[in-house]
């Protein structure tokens, strides 16, 4: 556990100095998820405001939008999600209306957590929705590992370095 909140502060740190040089005020992330607020708040402690779009105990299939979501989206430095097909019915529009370049696909402040994870348990065949809830890209959770936290930060560690 330990080593995972050292590679996730270095992974913070990196994102601070890529996104707001310089800045004073906070780095204003957004998560889809409440484990990745937590995660990001751990880490970012007093330097970072997060909010999480997502209620604890909600679907993410069933997540109704709200306007809020675009202005938290718009004022974003960093938008965190969980990436796959997770939040595809609901978030791509919202990014898309808050009109916020740093977090659409590519920008400097979109973190898909999903680039560089082993997926598990890929369909394989025809998938359809008459199967259920099933993810056609593998199992979305995979943020609930320990280990892929490392990898994630690792990750986010070495694109950042890229971009700058």
């Amino acid at each position: 556990m330990k080593r995972m909140l050292v590679w996730l502060i270095v992974a913070l740190v990196a994102l601070m100095l890529a996104i707001a040089p310089g800045a004073a005020r906070k780095l204003r992330v957004v998560a889809t998820t409440n484990d990745l607020k937590w995660a990001v708040e751990q880490i970012g402690g007093k330097n970072v405001e997060v909010v999480a779009l997502m209620h604890p105990l909600q679907n993410p299939h069933t997540v109704q939008p709200r306007p809020s979501f675009i202005v938290q989206l718009n004022r974003a430095d960093l938008l965190v999600r969980v990436g796959l097909d997770y939040e595809e019915t609901w978030l791509p529009p919202l990014v898309e209306e808050s009109r916020n370049p740093k977090i659409r696909r590519g920008g400097v402040g979109d973190f898909d957590a999903s680039i560089g994870i082993t997926l598990l348990e890929i369909p394989q065949g025809r998938v359809t929705r008459e199967q259920g809830e099933v993810h056609i890209f593998g199992n979305p959770h995979y943020w609930l590992d320990p280990e892929n936290m490392k990898i994630i930060a690792r990750t986010r560690t070495i694109g950042l370095t890229q971009r700058t």
